[in-house]
């Protein structure tokens, strides 16, 4: 049992004990990544071989488009009448929506104008009235400085006729 024990040890120790496993796990790995590096390589080449193949499909789909002769239909007169006759009902119902905007647009216009004018005329009585008010303001600030003017000249003259007042001593 010792034996056995001390073989178990110097195999736990010993380094070069399942190396060779750890190798060839080692070499397993890198094979699986070059395969797996191989596979996506493959991947992208097929998807861009596709994507030409799309493209390609769809510029012969353009190329040919236009060149294809539409099959003709035989219309019986009487639908051609009935589809003649939507026709202009439909024309002559845009006339009438067209029409009716033009009248609308035309007085959207006219009460433009109106109110354009009605604006202009309000600024210059706005600025009548203001030149009105600077004047006014400027007749009261006259009136006060020539009143406020008595009021010192009248002190003045008071003061100058009454005597002088005695001090008590």
């Amino acid at each position: 049992k010792k034996i056995q024990l001390e073989r178990e040890t110097q195999a736990a120790l010993d380094p070069e004990v399942g190396m060779s496993e750890i190798k060839a796990m080692e070499i397993e790995i890198h094979r699986m990544r070059l395969r797996l590096d191989g596979l996506q390589r493959e991947q992208e080449r097929m998807i861009t071989e596709m994507e030409r193949g799309i493209t390609k499909r769809e510029a012969i789909t353009l190329r040919f488009k236009g060149k294809q002769r539409p099959t003709q239909v035989e219309y019986p007169k009487a639908s051609l009448k009935k589809q003649v006759a939507g026709l202009r009902r439909a024309i002559q119902a845009t006339a009438r929506d067209a029409s009716q905007l033009s009248n609308a647009i035309q007085t959207r216009q006219r009460e433009l104008q109106q109110s354009t004018a009605n604006l202009t005329e309000v600024t210059a009585r706005y600025g009548d009235l203001e030149k009105n008010a600077q004047r006014l303001q400027g007749a009261i600030n006259g009136l006060l400085y020539e009143k406020q003017r008595r009021a010192e000249l009248q002190t003045t003259r008071r003061a100058e006729s009454r005597p002088p007042a005695r001090r008590p001593r």
